[in-house]
C-alpha cells in the first residue's frame, strides 16, 4: 500500500499530488549541487598556514604523521547533500508557483500546462542557483561560473520538470479500475 500526500484545492475536483513536487524538487536540488560543485574551484583552508611553515613542513607534524586536508571543499560527498538539501527547499517553493501560475494560465487557454509548468520551474530554478552559491559554496566560484551554473541549471529544470509533468499528467489520464 503506498502512502500518497495529496492536497486539493476547493475549486478544483482533482487532488493535487505533493509526492511527485517533492522528489522533483529533490532531484532538481541534486542537479543544482552538481552544477555548482562543478563549477567551483577546490579551496584549500591550509595553503596560507603553509606558507608561513619552514620549508619541508609541509603538511605533516613534526612526529612525521600527516595531517588530513581541512574540509573545505576537498571532500564533495557531505557537501552534495547539503547544497542538495538547500536547493531542495528553493526549488519545491518555486515548484509550488510554477504549478499555480501554470493552472491560472491552462484555465485562461493560453498555452498548455505542461510546457508553462516546466517553463516557468526551470527560470525560478535557475533563478534559485545564484544564492544557492553564494550561500553553499560563496568564494569558491566567481560570478561568471555561477551564471554558467544557472544556465545548466535551468536546461536540465526544463526537461525535467516537463518529462516528470507529462508522466504525472498521463498517469492521472488513465483510468485506474481498482479506485
Amino acid at each position: 500500500m503506498a502512502i500518497v500526500m495529496t492536497w486539493s484545492a476547493p475549486q478544483s475536483s482533482q487532488p493535487w499530488r505533493i509526492l511527485p513536487l517533492v522528489l522533483l524538487a529533490v532531484a532538481l536540488g541534486a542537479v543544482m549541487a552538481w552544477a555548482i560543485r562543478g563549477r567551483a574551484a577546490d579551496l584549500d583552508a591550509g595553503v596560507g598556514s603553509l606558507l608561513l611553515q619552514p620549508i619541508g613542513a609541509g603538511h605533516h607534524d613534526g612526529s612525521g604523521g600527516a595531517s588530513p586536508p581541512p574540509p573545505i571543499l576537498r571532500e564533495g560527498a557531505a557537501n552534495y547533500f547539503g547544497i542538495t538539501l538547500l536547493a531542495a527547499h528553493l526549488t519545491f517553493g518555486g515548484l509550488l508557483i510554477s504549478g499555480a501560475i501554470a493552472h491560472r494560465q491552462t484555465r485562461a487557454g493560453r498555452i498548455g500546462t505542461p510546457l508553462a509548468f516546466a517553463a516557468i520551474s526551470a527560470l525560478l530554478a535557475g533563478l534559485a542557483t545564484v544564492p544557492v552559491a553564494a550561500l553553499s559554496v560563496g568564494n569558491a566560484i566567481s560570478f561568471s561560473n555561477t551564471l554558467a551554473a544557472a544556465v545548466t541549471v535551468l536546461q536540465y529544470s526544463f526537461a525535467l520538470s516537463l518529462i516528470v509533468t507529462i508522466l504525472v499528467d498521463l498517469r492521472l489520464r488513465v483510468p485506474n479500475p481498482g479506485r
